[in-house]
């Protein structure tokens, strides 16, 4: 699983590689007013983990309009502890286990959602 998207504190993680992965509009640019979330089907589906803390997304911290195609492809990160490449950022194709320490680290709290119940 690796990050592919992120918005309104949730991050999104898929089995697919950043190339194969699409979600509507993830070409455009702006991408915060255009893009849609990642597709998902049966066969690869999402991880959706939720996130609280004082992050920059990269509206935020970036002039330039971005896609969500740039942000995958690592030229800017997802999120960011500080405005611009200031401070620790993470990138698309994190694990998720990356980005709950990234978070846990930089003092934020980890929230999981889930579309079924876990266990049984």
């Amino acid at each position: 699983m690796k990050l592919c998207y992120v918005t309104d504190s949730f991050a999104f993680f898929t089995p697919l590689t950043l190339e194969e992965q699409w979600g509507d509009d993830w070409n455009d640019k702006p991408y915060q007013h255009n893009a849609g979330e990642p597709y998902e089907d049966d066969t690869s589906p999402l991880l959706i983990i939720g996130y609280r803390g004082a992050y920059y997304l990269p509206e935020e911290s970036y002039r330039t309009p971005l896609s969500v195609k740039m942000l995958n492809q690592r030229m800017y990160p997802w999120l960011s502890t500080g405005c611009g490449f200031k401070g620790q950022n993470l990138y698309a194709g994190a694990s998720p286990e990356d980005f709950i320490r990234f978070i846990e680290e930089t003092g934020g709290d980890i929230f999981l959602k889930t579309k079924k119940p876990l266990g049984n």
